[in-house]
């Protein structure tokens, strides 16, 4: 694995002391910090500015044992959220009691929680390359949706490079623990030659896509945010690494939702299927 990767040890580092659990730590999602990521205007994703929930109504927090946030997610469903495996797949073996806080503008309070009584991780994932970094989590009781809490869909089709689209999230920055300020920022997407490029050695696979904008972008605790467009409202990717917070030359690494589409359509239609078999015996 290139260095680009194995400075993303920081963050599950951190997440892993704050939930006080056993589970081993990943070469995964984990990011550089360097002294330019402190001298940003206050915000967790670089560059960004403040937003709310009923611009971003699809959105959720995503929450362990005494209240730490491990990230975000989105809703698909009305039992499912969906989210990157790297952030959750410590979890299905673990103690952790996982829950999404929906319809709040902030991750530590409002809106209405959920119990997470499932975590499907693709099979296929990779905890060396990150390859098919996409999990479901099965919520245990149907999602209630208002104007602050709304399914959002995943998109089919991919962007052409240069397209502007937008992530929104929770991170936080090193010095900035205390802060539950939800932001977004605009990113353009970048050709996944040019991207390949850019990382050498680190391979951008099919199941990624890469978005960046100069000194601008998620950081560490941005793990999950979802990567859109906003007309129309569709998902494209959810955050899953980058070389460092905000890079004047690295994109950010998007997961892929229209390559992860198969998976997010296969998972959720077996359950209404299996749903539907036990009501008819």
């Amino acid at each position: 694995m290139c260095v680009t990767k194995l400075i993303f040890l920081i963050s599950l580092f951190l997440l892993n002391n704050s939930l006080g659990s056993s589970f081993s730590i990943n070469k995964q999602n984990n990011v550089e910090i360097t002294e330019s990521d402190h001298d940003n205007d206050g915000g967790r994703i670089v560059g960004g500015s403040n937003t709310t929930i009923n611009k971003n109504p699809y959105q959720v927090a995503i929450i362990g044992n005494e209240a730490i946030f491990l990230g975000s997610g989105i809703i698909v469903d009305k039992h499912y959220v969906l989210t990157i495996c790297s952030l959750v797949n410590y979890l299905i073996t673990s103690k952790v009691n996982v829950q999404i806080r929906a319809g709040s503008t902030r991750h530590d309070k409002g809106g209405k929680m959920y119990t997470v009584e499932k975590i499907i991780c693709n099979k296929n994932f990779s905890k060396i390359s990150l390859d098919n970094d996409i999990a479901l989590l099965r919520i245990s009781s149907a999602i209630q949706f208002n104007r602050n809490v709304k399914i959002i869909k995943v998109a089919k089709t991919h962007l052409q490079p240069g397209k502007v689209v937008t992530t929104s999230g929770w991170g936080t920055l090193l010095n900035e623990t205390d802060r539950v300020s939800f932001q977004s920022v605009n990113l353009n997407i970048v050709d996944k030659s040019a991207c390949q490029e850019i990382y050498q050695e680190d391979e951008i696979k099919d199941s990624m896509i890469c978005a960046h904008t100069p000194s601008k972008g998620p950081c560490w605790g941005d793990f999950g945010n979802p990567l859109v467009t906003k007309k129309p409202l569709k998902a494209y990717g959810l955050f899953s690494w980058a070389a460092r917070c905000a890079d004047e030359k690295y994109p950010a690494i998007f997961t892929d939702l229209v390559y992860a589409n198969q998976f997010i359509n296969d998972i959720i239609h077996a359950n209404y299927a299996k749903k539907s078999s036990t009501i008819r015996q």
